[in-house]
């Protein structure tokens, strides 16, 4: 499929994650459209819009809000126009943000005029999500991503839409974009009036000429009180002491606009709602938020990792049915408790290795490590933990003396320990100084749950 092809469906449940899913077709810089609840699209895209139809937006932007110390709170619907939330009770009533589904104006036209016609002033909306349909910025090949920037940009221009909304799960643990990300937006969206970021919360912030990007500051689950909202906006409203404070808010799917209504009417007078466009506006005129970026992160090793032997490949005597291979990783910092769990058949080998990354090395407390089913082992081992990849590896450079059948061998040991792109499999690649073909030995692992005494 060429580049920004769409990818009509959506992922198995039962075999990957939306995640995974998104994340492979963003790395081919492909547009997906999940068909969750729209599966008739062969029909939809036959109709067109009315002849003459303008797509423009009923809501009136103010460009010269005024802006006050209070706490600007903007709602804004999840997952595309709110699957159902549209036709639920309240909409209308109070500014509301929409997620609008852009390739609509392709694949269903005369569906996306049903919702223009039926919105009210108090309906905004904005473009999503992430790309010119559902993408992840961060797993788009940077060489793709300021066209899909741009293609976006140009169906933004088609369906009146002055805002745009990204969400990158490519990386697990964290919704937050690097510095990079945001200036392919800039660069390639110059006329939009500002960004926001995330699903839940995220920490991703910035503010360019007046045009601001802002990540969400609350996430309304279906499962959330009403009265657990109102507490948490308050706190917010806390911990955020500076007037204005901006706080935008992200409505789960599920829920309708008359139950959030309810939350709002259950905050005091220093709160107000206000439109997605006119709270970037006044964001950008008087912004209190702090800049940031993703940064690169650490990883997390902490575990319980157990060999998956079909994944794996050349790992000796581990493919054999009755043998098997766990890892429990305690990491605090760079400080790490490592215990090794082999099983050969009736045997059980149980090391345990406490060791510091950038410390010094530290010698095995185990006293035999055997090599499989060749007639060898050592009972002196001395590694040394290094960080790699920008503290996202584990690289360990062991030097051992091999007891062999004539005496003994010297042998280096290099293990590299590092994560799939999704974050699931823990992969250890291994190789030995005293292997000819070089060729390395690969052992995935996937996290189990640990037993809790």
């Amino acid at each position: 499929m060429k580049p920004f092809g769409i990818v009509l469906g959506w992922h198995a449940y039962t075999k990957d994650l939306e995640e995974e899913y998104v994340t492979l077709a963003s790395s081919h810089a492909l547009r997906v459209e999940g068909l969750n609840t729209a599966p008739n699209l062969s029909f939809h895209s036959q109709i067109p819009a009315t002849p003459g139809f303008q797509f423009k937006q009923k809501h009136k932007y103010n460009p010269n809000p005024k802006v006050e110390k209070k706490v600007y709170i903007t709602l804004i619907q999840s997952d595309g126009l709110g699957i159902g939330a549209w036709l639920k009770p309240g909409r209308g009533e109070i500014p509301y943000g929409w997620e609008v589904i852009m390739n609509w104006i392709n694949m269903a036209p005369a569906m996306l005029q049903f919702y223009y016609e039926q919105a009210t002033p108090n309906d905004c909306f904005l473009g999503a999500l992430g790309g010119a349909g559902y993408m992840y910025p961060k797993a788009i090949p940077p060489d793709k991503l300021p066209e899909s920037i741009r293609l976006a940009g140009r169906f933004m221009d088609k369906l009146d839409l002055r805002i745009f909304e990204i969400f990158d799960a490519s990386e697990p643990g964290t919704r937050d974009l690097p510095k990079r990300i945001l200036d392919a937006f800039y660069k390639n969206m110059p006329d939009a009036l500002g960004f926001f970021n995330g699903y839940g919360p995220a920490h991703t912030f910035d503010d360019r000429d007046g045009r601001p990007f802002i990540s969400y500051d609350y996430y309304l689950s279906p499962k959330t009180s009403e009265a657990q909202a109102v507490a948490d906006l308050e706190e917010l409203a806390t911990i955020n002491p500076k007037r204005p404070y901006f706080l935008a808010f992200h409505v789960r799917e599920s829920n309708d606009v008359k139950r959030v209504k309810a939350i709002m009417d259950a905050l005091g007078p220093d709160f107000e709602i206000v439109a997605p466009d006119e709270f970037l506006t006044m964001a950008g005129e008087r912004p209190t938020f702090t800049t940031r970026y993703e940064q690169p992160a650490r990883a997390d090793f902490s575990g319980v990792w157990k060999l998956d032997k079909r994944l794996s490949a050349n790992i000796g005597i581990y493919k054999n049915s009755s043998f098997g291979l766990v890892k429990r990783i305690a990491q605090k910092g760079s400080q790490f408790s490592i215990e090794t769990i082999s099983n050969y058949g009736r045997s059980i080998r149980d090391s345990f290795l406490e060791i510091k990354a950038g410390g010094a090395p530290v010698k095995a407390p185990d006293r035999i490590r055997r090599m499989g089913y060749m007639g060898a082992y050592a009972d002196s081992i001395l590694t040394r933990l290094t960080w790699g990849n920008h503290k996202n590896a584990l690289i360990f450079n062991s030097v051992l003396n091999l007891e062999t059948s004539q005496g003994t061998y010297p042998v280096k040991i290099k293990s590299v320990y590092h994560f799939s792109r999704d974050g699931r499999q823990l992969i250890m690649t291994e190789t030995r100084s005293s292997q000819k073909d070089g060729k390395p030995s690969v052992f995935v692992f996937l996290k189990t749950m640990p037993v809790f005494k």
